[in-house]
């Protein structure tokens, strides 16, 4: 039984069974037990309407079936059809009476899309199940049953967010986000192949963030369809052996926080009992139940809870880190969005010591948007202690990105083979970012400490788009700010009021080049030659015989003095004026409009907190 991304695997015992009855029209040859009810036309598509009857159109029977209906505990519906519609009574009654062919299967714990579907209760069975046909190989049965799980005694102490007062204010404690890829959704079967760790404080700083991919070949086609790790993207990946050590020591005297917790749990203690490493003593929070308690919505998905909380989409979503990242962002809202001050329920567990060997880690890099390695650099963990890396790849990384530096530019060919060598160095984001500085300073030896407001502006903005490209925000900003101070003013608004409008202005006086000067302000073209675009010429002289005077009488332009045009040039001006008022009220109206879509939109989804919050999970609303 498929339920969106998730299966189930239950026997008719587990189902509600009702006989009925239905209606049907059939394209083909009726079975010869059913009962016919009556005819009807097919239906065509031609010029008059799909329902136009013509004498050849053929006649098609309607059929009284009997259904057998079937529902699950969460509501869902399947229906069967039944040829005589008089026996289905029987059938729902021989499959309600039936008891079941197997053991009922042990529930296991999933990591469910929003919203979640509930593990059904199982009936009693027969204590002696009756084997399977021997026609049936033993692998395929084998295959659909899920092994059944021994009591389990390493698990991660719970603690519920609260807002009533306890010993455990959350203002004090120090945080890890975490988030699991995997092979499947089944602990037991499946295995991790990626984790992303962002540990900070509870006033938002980050103190160290770890990241790698997982050596363990075999994703089924429905989960690489989501995170996108291909087995040819693990060959350089640590084991989980080498993984686990360092990603316990890292989460060690922290609270652990997960968006649905019960999936990263049951992966982690799993992954720990067949590495034979002790898991250490943690205490978590899972983020979605604790959005439950506290808010009332419509969505608590990580995607809907990371846009509540930055007003963005998650770029890097199905990414261990990208997720990782998104749970730290939920967290630091709810802490400090939250009417009262948020405490925990459980105090967190004490530091053990920090034994381990650093792995090699194997980042995986986002796909690239553009001719850059920004979106790269922000990929990798920013990781506070520095990696030994593979000395080789790191020197061919260099070599790399002096051949893309060397003319000042990077290409989208250049900055794709750099993303691709990036994850054998082995390196984190702050060491390929010293790097990328170091490329940058060695492109530009003697710009780099000069004045840059004293640079000619191409060289100015091509150390700004190199900076950009190799992913060096803060430089390319500082840069920005030069070229900003260097640049002229931007026009007012006016100045563009009279681009359409064409006229002659000729005369030497005080007032033809005032007037000349108020109209070149306000955007109209002066014109030198005389030809009929112009609207018309000002001048003080109307009956001189020279070649512009001429020209303009022969093509009827007006002729005006100087009192004229300007009263001529400031009616212009008024109604430009008018015009941009009405374009910018458009606009402006057009704009509110489309936020006042996009609040409501968003306010449908947002959720708001509870006047007080929930002691217990609550029900899923029929939205």
């Amino acid at each position: 039984m498929r339920e969106g991304k998730h299966f189930s695997d239950v026997s008719y015992t587990q189902l509600g069974v009702t006989p009925g009855q239905t209606q049907f029209i059939e394209s083909s040859s009726p079975p010869g037990d059913a009962t016919q009810v009556g005819q009807t036309w097919q239906y065509v598509n031609v010029k008059g309407g799909p329902d136009r009857r013509y004498k050849n159109n053929p006649v098609r029977p309607i059929m009284l079936y009997g259904t057998v209906n079937f529902t699950s505990s969460q509501g869902l519906q399947w229906q069967l059809q039944v040829s005589r519609a008089d026996a289905t009574p029987a059938v729902a009654s021989v499959l309600t009476a039936a008891p079941s062919r197997r053991q009922p299967l042990a529930p296991v714990t999933l990591k469910p899309t929003e919203p979640t579907v509930l593990t059904p209760k199982y009936r009693k069975v027969d204590p002696k199940p009756k084997p399977p046909p021997k026609s049936r190989p033993k692998a395929t049965v084998a295959a659909r049953t899920s092994p059944t799980r021994g009591p389990r005694e390493d698990t991660i102490t719970r603690a519920n967010l609260t807002r009533n007062v306890t010993a455990h204010p959350a203002a004090g404690m120090t945080f890890t986000a975490i988030d699991i890829e995997t092979t499947g959704l089944d602990p037991e079967r499946d295995r991790i192949v990626e984790i992303g760790l962002v540990k900070f404080t509870a006033d938002g700083t980050i103190i160290d963030e770890f990241a790698t991919l997982v050596n363990h070949p075999g994703s089924c086609a429905e989960a690489r369809e989501i995170h996108c790790i291909d087995d040819a993207d693990l060959g350089d990946a640590p084991s989980i052996e080498q993984v686990l050590p360092e990603a316990f020591a890292f989460m060690g005297g922290t609270v652990l926080l997960a968006h649905k917790l019960d999936f990263e749990e049951n992966f982690l203690i799993a992954a720990a009992q067949r590495a034979r490493i002790p898991l250490p003593q943690l205490v978590g929070i899972c983020t979605w139940q604790a959005s439950r308690r506290q808010l009332d919505g419509r969505a608590f998905s990580l995607v809907a809870m990371y846009k509540t909380a930055t007003g963005r989409w998650n770029d890097q979503k199905h990414t261990a880190l990208g997720d990782a990242r998104a749970v730290y962002e939920v967290m630091l809202w709810l802490l400090k969005t939250s009417p009262k001050p948020l405490h925990l329920t459980t105090a967190p567990a004490p530091a053990a010591p920090k034994t381990f060997a650093p792995c090699p880690i194997s980042c995986r890099p986002v796909p690239m948007q553009r001719a850059s390695v920004a979106e790269l650099l922000s990929s990798f963990p920013r990781a506070r202690t520095p990696r030994a890396g593979e000395p080789a790849e790191i020197a061919k990384y260099k070599t790399v990105l002096a051949d893309a530096v060397d003319d000042g530019r990077l290409t989208y060919d250049e900055a794709e083979a750099l993303t691709r060598q990036a994850r054998r160095t082995r390196l984190t984001g702050p060491q390929l970012l010293d790097l990328h500085q170091q490329a940058w300073e060695a492109t530009y030896p003697d710009e780099k400490d000069a004045d840059w407001k004293s640079l000619a502006p191409v060289q100015r903005r091509e150390m700004y788009l190199l900076a950009d490209a190799l992913g060096l925000t803060e430089l390319a900003e500082n840069i920005h700010t030069a070229i900003e101070a260097c640049a002229e003013p931007e026009p007012p608004a006016e100045a563009r009021y009279l681009r359409g409008l064409r006229i002659a202005i000729v005369g030497d006086h005080s007032e033809i080049i005032d007037l000349r000067k108020h109209a070149e302000s306000h955007g109209a073209k002066l014109a030198i030659n005389i030809t009929k675009t112009v609207r018309w010429m000002v001048t003080a002289t109307p009956d001189a015989t020279d070649s512009r005077h001429t020209t303009a009488r022969n093509l009827g332009i007006p002729l005006i003095n100087p009192s004229d045009g300007w009263v001529r040039l400031n009616e212009a001006v008024r109604e430009a004026e008018l015009k941009a008022f009405e374009r910018q009220r458009s606009i402006d109206e057009a704009a509110a409009s489309r936020q006042q879509r996009a609040d409501e939109n968003d306010a449908y989804w947002r959720p708001t907190w509870r006047t007080e919050e929930y002691d217990h999970e609550p029900e899923f609303e029929p939205w």
